[in-house]
């Protein structure tokens, strides 16, 4: 069947990405999908075209997703005019006795009850416009058979009215140029009268009142013109609306959270995160960095069996927090009734795990035992890589006294982010079983998109899914990777993979800056703080 996706207005270059990801875990390939741009809809419109099973599976992919609002039942899509949406819902669905809604109603049940709901992107339509549109379409609906019903109807009517960006643009820029010129205007006032002229808020809310309440003819000609001005309509019946996942992130957020660390990720993205990888329940998910367990707790939440394992043994113990006491990274899960995940302390770049079949993780014919990675390694910026090495700098090793042994930390050096990359391949090359998915977030600066694959590490039994692109602040951004293990590890492809590490590379994406030097993240944020003459706000003067 035909559905229309609703998507949210956020995380852009997401949407597609983990809508692909949740059906494939459905079992709907992407040409069963055949996610499309319908006519009339730019990118990056709220709005898709999808082909799905059944309906129960268009449920399924919209309670999962985090950045889908609904699915929909296509009964018509029109361009800018309201006959050309008109004959092509008679084209669909036929206009026969009693209206189209007898097929979803059942035999004999008469008369059914139905409402509507009317959403316009691009534009915020008042409750009279919002009737209006209702009546227009129930006229070529021909409901004359149904009640309105506002709670439990037996069929949810939805109308979508997309606009484009044009008009949400055009109006932002004559908001900002009436705010400019009000503005001045007041400041005149102010001056000749000595006194506040208003202030910048009352104005504000009289721009708005008036844009949405016009008073005088102008005003309505020009709001009635902005709302027949849409670009394409659909009319359809609603199947699922994405509430689930909203709850659930809800839940889950940050401001509730018994511990936190300075990286923890937020609730949407940790979710965001496992879709990608493909997590579901019964299925065994390791987070090497996993700090506060931010992604680890969305995985338990998926009914997933979690593993973690983080360099920084401070973090994973805990610190006292004040009248909360001691909380650590299990009081989170305990919070919110999730079973205790298996933590210890490791480093990724000296893997304590072994293989599927008691050896080491990665000996030949290891079928791997992993089913998903999730990672968010430290960028170097608020919390940088460390790793382990035998005596720190000074490369000697002494003997540990046995009273020290039960709280000793092994010493630990700079990890670099590339090096820490190549790790995440090896690892999930030689853990992953083959078809499992790892899914990881990097640093990057933006506007290199195009040029992303190039830059990326790529393992000869690893194949890339997806690059999707978070912008932060200034010119730094944030991808997030998902990998595919496509196919067996052994000798011969790590052979070539550690030739590839081996050799010289391009600068990767997130070392490479405007004036042309290669600094990581950390070592970039160093020398800002340094010519500005003060501590990086961790207050330690070298590693970040």
């Amino acid at each position: 069947m035909e559905v229309l996706v609703w998507f949210k207005y956020q995380l852009l270059n997401f949407r597609e990405a983990e809508l692909l990801a949740v059906a494939g875990m459905l079992g709907v390939s992407e040409s069963e999908l055949d996610l499309r741009m319908p006519p009339g809809v730019a990118w990056p419109g709220t709005f898709r075209y999808a082909t799905v099973p059944s309906e129960a599976v268009a449920r399924q992919i919209t309670e999962r997703c985090a950045l889908v609002s609904g699915m929909f039942e296509v009964w018509g899509g029109g361009l800018e005019t309201v006959e050309a949406l008109e004959a092509d819902v008679r084209r669909r669905i036929g206009m026969g006795k009693g209206g189209p809604m007898g097929r979803y109603v059942g035999p004999g049940v008469e008369p059914y009850t139905f409402r509507f709901n009317v959403f316009g992107f691009g534009i915020a339509y008042t409750h009279t416009e919002k009737v209006a549109e209702m009546t227009e379409t129930a006229r070529y609906l021909d409901l004359s058979c149904g009640v309105v019903q506002l709670k439990d109807p037996d069929v949810t009517l939805w109308v979508h009215v997309s606009y484009g960006e044009e008009v949400m643009y055009r109006t932002a820029i004559q908001d900002r140029a009436e705010a400019a010129e009000e503005e001045e205007a007041g400041a005149e006032t102010e001056t000749e009268t000595g006194g506040s002229g208003g202030g910048k808020g009352r104005r504000k809310r009289e721009r708005k009142g008036e844009l949405k309440n016009p008073q005088t003819a102008a005003e309505k000609e020009e709001r009635a013109r902005l709302v027949g001005s849409w670009r394409a309509k659909f009319v359809g019946r609603e199947i699922a609306l994405g509430q689930e996942s909203n709850k659930a992130v809800g839940q889950l957020t940050l401001k509730n959270r018994a511990y936190l660390g300075p990286t923890s990720m937020t609730s949407q993205l940790s979710l965001l995160t496992c879709n990608m990888a493909r997590v579901r329940g019964g299925t065994l998910v390791m987070d090497p960095f996993c700090g506060t367990g931010s992604i680890l707790i969305w995985a338990a939440k998926l009914g997933a069996h979690v593993l973690g394992g983080d360099i920084d043994l401070l973090t994973l113990r805990g610190k006292a927090l004040g009248e909360k006491g001691n909380k650590n990274v299990f009081d989170n899960f305990a919070q919110y009734g999730l079973p205790p995940p298996e933590i210890v302390r490791a480093d990724n770049h000296m893997r304590p795990w072994t293989g599927a079949r008691g050896g080491v993780s990665g000996d030949e014919g290891d079928p791997g035992w992993l089913d998903s990675i999730v990672a968010d390694p430290p960028y170097g910026i608020r919390a940088g890589g460390r790793k382990s090495q035998a005596g720190g700098k000074r490369g000697v090793v002494g003997d540990i006294p046995e009273h020290r042994k039960k709280d000793h930390i092994p010493s630990t050096v700079g990890y670099p982010l590339v090096e820490c990359i190549d790790d995440l391949m090896d690892t999930a090359a030689q853990m992953l079983r083959v078809g499992g998915r790892m899914a990881y977030w990097m640093p990057a600066v933006q506007g290199v998109t195009d040029s992303m694959p190039e830059h990326l590490a790529s393992h000869p039994c690893l194949a890339h899914v997806s690059a999707c692109e978070q912008m932060l602040a200034c010119n730094i951004s944030r991808f997030l990777v998902t990998v595919e293990k496509v196919k067996a590890w052994n000798p011969d492809t790590q052979a070539t993979w550690d030739a590839h590490r081996a050799s010289e590379r391009p600068k990767p994406v997130y070392s490479c800056f405007d004036d042309g030097t290669a600094l990581t993240l950390g070592e970039r944020h160093r020398q800002k703080m340094a010519k500005a003459g003060t501590r990086n706000y961790l207050g330690r003067s070298k590693h970040v």
